[in-house]
């Protein structure tokens, strides 16, 4: 299944990211957690959430759970302070940004993409603003 987002495509079959259809580079780790906040959108996890997730039965710091999220934001060319994609829910942990809370499947949109646009082909789904 891929997710579409942007200019962005989260292809969960390849386990890869493409940016208009060319690969960006993802530590595996980074590519589990995206993976996990698109399969449970609109919901914000917690961080002992991703833990359990990600590192099971294993001890993770805050810093290092930060610098996983750090990555994936430079992959997406995020801004912290100005999410699109992945937002910070202080004290919690971490969700979607607004433009990523819903979903659906369907044939390709027509038209330019957007950089808060979402697209969908049959049998993949999409963020959508």
């Amino acid at each position: 299944m891929s997710f579409w987002f942007g200019e962005f495509e989260l292809d969960q079959e390849r386990r890869q990211l493409l940016r208009s259809g060319e690969p960006v580079a993802l530590e595996p780790k980074a590519y589990e957690l995206l993976s996990l906040l698109v399969e449970r959108r609109p919901r914000a996890l917690s961080r002992a959430q991703i833990r359990d997730a990600i590192w099971p039965q294993t001890f993770v710091s805050e810093s290092t759970l930060a610098v996983v999220v750090n990555g994936i934001r430079q992959a997406l060319d995020d801004d912290a302070r100005h999410p699109r994609f992945i937002r910070t829910v202080h004290g919690f942990g971490y969700a979607p940004s607004r433009a990523g809370q819903s979903c659906h499947t369907g044939e390709r949109l027509v038209g330019p993409a957007t950089p808060a646009g979402w697209h969908a082909t049959p049998g993949r789904q999409s963020w959508r603003r």
